[in-house]
């Protein structure tokens, strides 16, 4: 119901849903099923006098399975020139040459609908491999690193050390991509939530993070839970 949201401008909506993987951290694969085509760009575009910005909020776009839908949606997307914003992620893990291709092509955006933003994930360390393979394919297709917003999962699994964490978020800003941390039980670690602020608000970029935390500042009970 658009009437509740009067200043936003795009046309949000899913064009596939489902999901190929089932992440034990994720509902989707529960929720949606399989990678499945429900809807096509006109259903989701609101038409003139809207901008042709579409916020998309498929969890598994380009899933291999749909191939021939995708084709055409990026067709549709370059044809009419659509900026898209895939909000929910490209998964690097399933990516191939012809995704990466198709990606490149577009018009992809963040949120904004001004910055050149992709956004994806890397929320385990065993799938380092994999992840760096699907961010080298989108660079030899056109999509460079620093256009990458990367969702990085922190406290999801047991026994995860700070180390390990600290390993993933010095490797993307080495990559030149923009950590994203995101804590998967905020109540249970307020120190993984301060690691989060000082991450996503880039005082990483000012401040060591010992210096950071030495504070106190580590503790979100502090100050609140929203800062």
């Amino acid at each position: 119901d658009y009437s509740l949201y009067p200043d936003c401008a795009a046309s949000i909506g899913f064009l596939t849903r489902g999901c190929r993987l089932r992440c034990g951290s994720c509902g989707v694969p529960r929720k949606g099923g399989k990678p499945r085509a429900v809807s096509t760009v006109d259903a989701v575009w609101r038409g003139d006098p809207h901008p042709r910005h579409l916020h998309l909020l498929d969890n598994d776009a380009f899933a291999k399975p749909l191939r021939d839908f995708w084709r055409g949606a990026v067709e549709e997307f370059n044809e009419r020139h659509f900026k898209v914003c895939f909000s929910q992620g490209i998964n690097l893990r399933l990516i191939d040459d012809e995704a990466a291709a198709m990606l490149a092509s577009v018009h992809y955006v963040g949120n904004d609908f001004d910055k050149r933003i992709l956004y994806t994930a890397w929320d385990n360390l065993k799938d380092e491999g994999i992840f760096r393979a699907g961010v080298e394919r989108l660079r030899v297709a056109g999509v460079p690193p620093h256009r990458l917003r990367v969702f990085m999962l922190v406290g999801y699994r047991v026994g995860e050390t700070w180390e390990e964490i600290f390993y993933r978020f010095a490797e993307l800003v080495a990559l030149g991509a923009e950590p994203y941390v995101m804590v998967y039980d905020r109540a249970a670690r307020p120190d993984l939530c301060a690691f989060q602020r000082w991450s996503n608000k880039w005082a990483f970029r000012t401040i060591a993070w010992p210096d950071y935390a030495r504070d106190g500042s580590w503790d979100t009970r502090n100050a609140g839970a929203s800062r």
